[in-house]
């Protein structure tokens, strides 16, 4: 069948009509092990429920960048919890850090060999498009205010 018929498509290996074996590479991550910010927020408060804008300052080990987001914040009835000072909530961040130019993956990702024999040939990535490390983070919390 054709591209849109029931069968799924087959990816074919660089140079049509070719066949033989593709063997993976190993892929070594640069991504950062762990990222902080220092944000403000400003919101507006009705009852017990705070919505709130916020942005600020996104780092690296070795980069930095920046935050916005948004949020809600409800503060629970008195003594739950033995505390009035307890507040649950939800946020959404997104998050850009800029990075290094040298840290685009522009390297092998594994090798073909053609069947039928003949030498077997490095496949490489191609250079990654911008400098930037971007992401989303949705996140529920519980706060204990002392």
């Amino acid at each position: 069948m054709g591209r849109y018929g029931w069968e799924p498509e087959r990816r074919v290996p660089p140079g049509a009509g070719i066949t033989g074996t593709f063997i993976p590479g190993v892929f070594e991550s640069n991504a950062p092990e762990w990222w902080g910010s220092v944000r403000g927020r400003l919101g507006v408060a009705f009852d017990r429920v705070l919505v709130y804008a916020t942005g600020g300052v996104a780092y690296t080990e070795d980069n930095a960048g920046w935050t916005v987001g948004g949020g809600v914040e409800w503060a629970l009835p008195v003594n739950w919890f033995g505390s009035s000072a307890v507040t649950f909530g939800l946020e959404g961040l997104w998050i850009s850090i800029d990075q290094d130019d040298d840290n685009n993956f522009n390297g092998p990702v594994g090798t073909f060999t053609p069947v039928g024999g003949g030498a077997p040939v490095a496949i490489v990535a191609p250079i990654a498009n911008g400098d930037e490390n971007e992401f989303f983070v949705a996140r529920a919390k519980l706060n204990f205010k002392f």
